[in-house]
């Protein structure tokens, strides 16, 4: 009986043993190197504002605001716009929009009247005045601007 307890104890480390090595053998010979180049990074990008005729607003956030976009337009310019500014005449809140291929969207409270201003190269120009006056039910305008 002592012998036959030894024999399977024999037999089961040869088999360990086997596992071990053929998982050697295995990973050893199937591990392939890979690389990873990382992505360039973008080159940092300084804004600098454009200086403006007016005092600074403070920036709102809009809840249930009137949804406004549209085209916007310079003439005579050689850089076309790349923000906007609808500044609240009331409340002196300004509400700031990106301009892309000439397109703004922003969200503004109803029932105000708004200075516009479009920032193009570093110059600030005025787009002049816009009266936001929706009427129940509209969440949306369109509104262009040119100068």
């Amino acid at each position: 009986m002592k012998i036959i307890v030894i024999v399977a104890i024999v037999i089961v480390a040869v088999v360990i043993l086997l596992a071990i090595v053929g998982a050697i053998v295995y990973f050893s010979t199937s591990a392939k190197s890979t690389s990873f180049t990382a992505p360039t990074p973008a080159p940092a990008t300084t804004l600098t504002p454009a200086p403006t005729p007016y005092p600074s607003p403070t920036s709102t956030l809009i809840i249930n605001g009137i949804q406004v976009s549209g085209t916007i337009t310079i003439a005579g310019v050689e850089t076309q716009p790349t923000s906007m500014e609808f500044l609240d005449t009331a409340t002196n809140s300004g509400y700031f929009t990106t301009v892309q291929n000439g397109l703004y969207s922003t969200s503004l409270p109803n029932q105000q009247t708004y200075e516009v201003f479009a920032t193009c190269g570093g110059l600030t120009v005025s787009m002049g005045t816009f009266n936001l006056n929706a009427g129940v039910g509209i969440t949306s305008i369109t509104k262009n601007f040119s100068g």
